[in-house]
């Protein structure tokens, strides 16, 4: 259960953060260019599993709504990790 909600709460970080970007691009860019149309459809993506891991889950199959979760999960946590260890380095080298 705890794996279950830790991928939940990255993954709703993920489509805030996809959310953020679409409004930014559409009330803040002056030319919007639709090239962010791709990670807007990855986060509808992220809330289709989001909504079919809940179902999963209520519906009695934890193990299998855990690992659909943390599909999108798991490259968002690494991508975290090496932009930390990149400002670490960046840091400790100037």
């Amino acid at each position: 259960m705890l794996w279950f909600t830790v991928a939940l709460y990255i993954d709703i970080m993920a489509v805030l953060f996809v959310i953020g970007n679409f409004f930014y691009q559409s009330f803040m860019t002056k030319y919007p260019t639709g090239h962010n149309i791709w990670l807007n459809v990855s986060g509808l993506l992220v809330v289709i599993a989001i909504f079919a891991a809940q179902s999963l889950k209520s519906s009695g199959n934890i193990n299998l709504a855990t690992r659909l979760l943390w599909i999108p999960a798991t490259p968002i946590c690494l991508g975290v990790v090496f932009f930390i260890v990149a400002i670490i380095i960046f840091r400790t080298n100037s």
